[in-house]
């Protein structure tokens, strides 16, 4: 006699097994953000570890960034001083202008990490960034740029892998 089985390979009439997964989160302060970073199923882990970054996170600017190397490291550079040297920069001609607004324009922009995502059973990884001016830098008040972004990612085959 045949015994008939379920779609998930339970006899028929039986209760089925629910799979239970464990994922690992945790939370990270960065600049007073709370960042949460999620792991898949950790059954896995000795074939390798799989997270990603839950929410985008804002780093702050490139001002912030030279601040903060001056109060931790003593980094002789300040936000005001590099600011005060490229006010200093003419404001004609015009693409002169346009350099030094671009300049002030990218040094207050806010950084943010878009995707970090790394799963080391394949090898894959993405990281995304983008920087986005308080306001936005004209170019010979011709375009008008909003926010840069920049992703990289990789999607290697492990090594004794057929590759797909």
């Amino acid at each position: 006699m045949m015994t008939k089985l379920a779609a998930t390979g339970s006899p028929a009439g039986s209760p089925t097994a629910n799979p239970i997964t464990v994922a690992i989160s945790s939370s990270f302060l960065i600049n007073g953000q709370s960042v949460a970073i999620s792991s898949q199923d950790i059954d896995n882990i000795k074939k390798g570890i799989n997270f990603q970054l839950a929410q985008p996170v804002a780093l702050g600017s490139i001002n912030d960034f030279l601040d903060w190397l001056n109060e931790t490291f003593g980094v002789p550079l300040t936000a005001k001083e590099l600011g005060d040297m490229i006010d200093k920069l003419p404001d004609a001609p015009l693409v002169v202008k346009n350099i030094k607004d671009a300049l002030k324009g990218i040094l207050s922009a806010v950084i943010t990490i878009t995707v970090l995502s790394v799963n080391t059973a394949t090898g894959e990884y993405r990281f995304g960034v983008t920087m986005t001016p308080l306001e936005p830098i004209n170019i010979l008040n011709v375009l008008s740029l909003e926010t840069i972004g920049v992703e990289i990612g990789s999607a290697e085959t492990p090594a004794g892998s057929p590759a797909g």
